[in-house]
């Protein structure tokens, strides 16, 4: 790497923001402030998939609260 001064296996990268030589680097993820690399890749694909599973999970209840919103203002008698 040039600006390191270290040599570069194949699909290293130097990335510009955290100053170092990334392996295998994918690319940087601002939510997790660091390089996706060889490293930290499968964590990061957990970190993916447990946030679209709680994204999931979150529509689904909604979908269900506002199905049910919708049965209990139905069924509300008014007398008067």
């Amino acid at each position: 790497c040039p600006t390191c001064g270290v040599a570069r296996p194949p699909r290293a990268k130097h990335d510009s923001i955290s100053g170092k030589c990334v392996r295998r680097f994918d690319h940087y993820c601002p939510i997790v402030n660091n390089a996706v690399g060889e490293g930290n890749q499968r964590s990061f694909l957990a970190y993916v998939a447990v946030m679209f599973t709680g994204q999931a999970i979150y529509l689904h209840l909604m979908a269900l609260y506002l199905s049910r919103e919708g049965d209990v203002q139905a069924s509300t008698v008014t007398y008067g």
